[in-house]
């Protein structure tokens, strides 16, 4: 089940400067409204005298949500169709920096609907940065690149809120320039969760990012944080997420609290227990 991450404030506490310009663009977002049905619709429907003109369920409209992913169509219960997702209207994007250095923004792309109003140039360590990009009539999907002092590395987060298809999210750490092309591509075999483990790539800093599965306004939150360090020590609005891979150690890596002198992967507990039940020499 998708995580929740929407962000809540308690009343009488005003929302971060962030926030409050995500509320103006959200409103300005949903000015356009979808009709409820055509008008050739509405038109039969006053002309019959009936509210609403039964339809079967095959045929039954489906306008501006993703959230339902199956129909089960009453006749025939163990038939289960694919819903096409519902027309995009926005991504609500944060990008929370918590590497311990000043993030600037070096480059973007937007494959679909028009750039954001607003975009932060720098995320100090500890902010976050966020955006809201609208969608055009292909969605919205895009990217941004931050780099580290000195350009050392470039944090990359990809995002696509497509028509016809489900969320997706992507991130990842480069050393070199980085090519769009080759982004879009992972964006497109991804999922609703991306994982980059620096430890796994000699970089000294991982990110994880998230996004509403089938939601046509999702929330995409992305994090970048030292590698190593777990995600639940840090102040993210994705520590309750369920994120399904561990960021404190390299694949296959016996974690570093474990190692003895001598190499051997065993608790330190575990020694001091050894020791106690072992016989005397």
């Amino acid at each position: 089940m998708a995580a929740n991450i929407a962000l809540p404030y308690a009343a009488g506490i005003p929302a971060p400067a962030c926030q409050q310009r995500r509320r103006s663009m959200v409103i300005k977002a949903q000015k356009t409204s979808i009709m409820a049905n055509p008008p050739a619709v509405q038109h039969c429907e006053q002309a019959s005298g009936f509210g609403s003109i039964p339809r079967h369920p095959l045929t039954q409209p489906s306008f501006s949500t993703k959230r339902n992913n199956t129909m089960v169509v009453g006749a025939y219960p163990d038939l289960k169709l694919e819903i096409t997702p519902g027309i995009p209207v926005y991504t609500d994007g944060r990008l929370e920096n918590f590497s311990g250095e000043l993030l600037k923004l070096d480059d973007k792309i937007f494959w679909e609907g028009p750039r954001p109003e607003y975009l932060d140039k720098e995320i100090e360590d500890g902010n976050t940065g966020c955006f809201l990009q609208k969608a055009d009539s292909g969605g919205s999907i895009g990217g941004l690149e931050y780099v580290f002092p000195g350009d050392e590395y470039k944090w990359v987060i990809a995002w696509s809120n497509a028509r016809n298809d489900l969320n997706k999210v992507y991130t990842v750490i480069h050393r070199d320039d980085v090519d769009w092309n080759e982004i879009k591509q992972s964006l497109d075999a991804s999922g609703q969760e991306s994982i980059f483990n620096g430890l796994n790539h000699d970089i000294p800093y991982s990110s994880v990012a998230l996004i509403d599965k089938t939601s046509p306004t999702p929330t995409m939150v992305a994090v970048l944080l030292k590698a190593g360090v777990p995600l639940a020590s840090t102040k993210s609005t994705l520590t309750a997420a369920n994120i399904s891979k561990d960021l404190t150690q390299a694949d296959g890596q016996i974690s570093k609290d474990l190692i003895q002198a001598n190499g051997a992967g065993v608790a330190p507990a575990t020694q001091e227990a050894e020791k106690q039940v072992a016989p005397a020499s």
